[in-house]
């Protein structure tokens, strides 16, 4: 769902520029067929448009770099999530996305409703041809209208009259020109993307510039002013589908209006073209590329002690990726560039493993612990289990560890920095031997996942990683910072 509201958001300010410049150069002039297309136009570019990828220009936003202290002191201690995590079922985006399902479903079967209407009414009634045109004769008050290829005659209306004819012609225009395809297509938009309020007002828009094109075809040369009585007249009926073309229950005040227009639109070449370099701000105004802004990183003023664990080593390769490539050689990569980067920081480093040894959980925590360091970090990658869904970044704390709370500080100060650069990381509880037995506050980082391609890019790419590190040592300044 939270890829899903930019491309909304998009949609919505790309119809709604073009819509308002609709409604102040195109309204109510007599541009009935041009104004048809250009409002489907409109609904086909703020549909596709958000899926573009122009990165014509950047837009860098700076991220808070608070620590989410409440959510870490407050947090239970259970053996569940302490914050909610990817696979949580009952979470907002979901709640929100049921909501937004149910109300698509109930559109989707109000249109089939409507549909199967159509068809019974159909079923039941007589029908016939006139100039090649089904006619199906039927008392319904909604009648007359058309749908597709069909036009619904209501009893009583005289066919052959002057006025029926003019009702006829006016229908036959509808489905020569495809209307009902229109309203078919605005229905199905909606179903997909009804949150959008400007694709409503297209929808109404549209369905009046239908009736003007019709109300034109089926004047010709008759009087203007006995067609419009004959609208005023002619006995209003009951609620009607719409995904028809009622001929009396369209919006009459406009349809007169526009009936009795005689004066020539002023401008009316230079009002179509005018659309270009509106649809070309529109473009441009989604042509950015929103990038974080990178915290900038603090020296701590006191030194701090930190020994980083490279997961897995020797025999034991760890999972494996793209490629082969091994757990145990990117966990080792990334514990090297953190002690490479890590005096900038006033931060003092010891490696667990240096090279491709492996070092036992226990040798890990009893060599850590001979150091007294002031934190301990264990770096892993994460990789899928067999029918489970990905996983990705976690950061994980152990509640018996001597000093929890401080632990889940420190993690929680690591995923404030790791959003800061647009990486959406889970605090989780793991019993690891690593940090229930380390006697200081512990973490353990996994990495990304070592399946994912991009994940990966980061952890081999020099100045990715670089970035990434940096992240998780300022995490540990911003750690050390809060206990001031």
């Amino acid at each position: 769902m939270q890829a899903f509201i930019p491309l909304l958001l998009k949609s919505v300010l790309i119809s709604g520029l073009l819509y308002l410049y609709y409604s102040l150069f195109l309204k109510g002039k007599k541009l009935h067929v041009y104004n048809r297309y250009y409002l489907l136009a409109t609904v086909g570019l703020s549909l596709a448009i958000p899926f573009m990828n122009f990165e014509w220009y950047n837009i860098e936003r700076s991220s808070s770099q608070g620590i989410q202290l409440l959510e870490v002191i407050n947090s239970p201690d259970v053996a569940e999530p302490i914050i909610a995590g990817e696979t949580a079922f009952l979470t907002v985006d979901n709640v929100v996305g049921a909501v937004y399902l149910l109300i698509s479903l109930f559109l989707l079967l109000a249109l089939v409703a409507r549909v199967i209407w159509l068809h019974r009414l159909k079923a039941n009634a007589n029908s016939f041809k006139v100039h090649g045109v089904e006619i199906i004769e039927t008392t319904s008050s909604s009648a007359p209208f058309s749908f597709l290829g069909t036009v619904y005659w209501r009893k009583g209306i005289a066919i052959g009259s002057d006025e029926g004819q003019l009702i006829l012609r006016h229908e036959l225009c509808h489905i020569e020109q495809k209307h009902t395809l229109d309203k078919l297509f605005m229905q199905l938009v909606l179903i997909g993307v009804w949150v959008n309020p400007v694709f409503w007002l297209i929808r109404k828009e549209l369905a009046l510039q239908h009736e003007f094109i019709a109300d034109e075809a089926a004047l010709e040369d008759s009087d203007t002013d006995a067609f419009a009585r004959m609208i005023l007249q002619v006995q209003y009926g009951s609620v009607f589908p719409d995904i028809v073309h009622p001929f009396f229950h369209s919006s009459i005040k406009r349809r007169l209006m526009m009936l009795n227009q005689t004066n020539k639109t002023k401008f009316s070449f230079l009002r179509r073209l005018m659309v270009i370099p509106v649809a070309a701000i529109a473009v441009f105004l989604l042509s950015f590329k929103l990038s974080s802004k990178e915290m900038p990183f603090n020296r701590s003023g006191k030194t701090i002690a930190v020994v980083f664990d490279a997961g897995h080593g020797g025999m034991d390769g760890g999972a494996s990726g793209i490629d082969g490539i091994k757990e145990k050689d990117l966990t080792l990569r990334v514990c090297r560039k953190l002690q490479q980067l890590a005096a900038e920081y006033n931060i003092e480093t010891k490696l667990t493993r240096e090279d491709d040894s492996y070092p036992t959980p226990t040798d890990r925590t009893e060599h850590s612990n001979r150091l007294r360091p002031d934190l301990f970090v264990s770096i892993h990658v994460n990789a899928n289990a067999p029918d489970e869904p990905p996983v990705g970044y976690e950061i994980f704390v152990s509640d018996k560890n001597v000093a929890y709370k401080e632990s889940k500080l420190l993690a929680s100060a690591v995923i404030a920095r790791f959003a800061s650069i647009q990486i959406g990381s889970t605090l989780m509880q793991r019993g690891a031997h690593v940090l229930k037995e380390s006697n200081c506050p512990a973490i353990l980082i996994e990495c990304g996942n070592i399946q994912n391609k991009a994940h990966v890019g980061m952890l081999t790419d020099d100045k990715k990683l670089e970035s990434f590190c940096r992240n998780i040592l300022s995490g540990i300044v911003d750690y050390q910072n809060s206990l001031k």
